[in-house]
């Protein structure tokens, strides 16, 4: 495990922790697309992400379920069930 990086992500935290605090009244560090992923489909579309610039476009594309194209065509692909609500 390389510091600073997350080496499993907690799926039961939103379980253990309703009602103690909300979801809504956090913001969550996601560098990588693998966590923002995650953060979404677990909490949904409106979770607050701290992410870097640069990840700003792949985050709104993921989160309205869209498909980034590059020059050579559609690269990478919706996620599954994180379409726009």
């Amino acid at each position: 495990m390389s510091a600073g990086r997350v080496s499993s992500r907690n799926g039961d935290w939103p379980a253990r922790h309703r009602g103690s605090v909300s979801p809504g009244n956090l913001i969550f560090q996601a560098k990588d697309s693998a966590s923002q992923e995650w953060f979404v489909s677990t909490f949904g579309n409106g979770i607050d992400l701290d992410i870097d610039d640069h990840q700003v476009l792949d985050l709104e594309l993921m989160r309205r379920g869209l498909r980034k194209r590059g020059i050579f065509g559609p690269v990478g692909g919706s996620v599954a069930g994180l379409g726009a609500k």
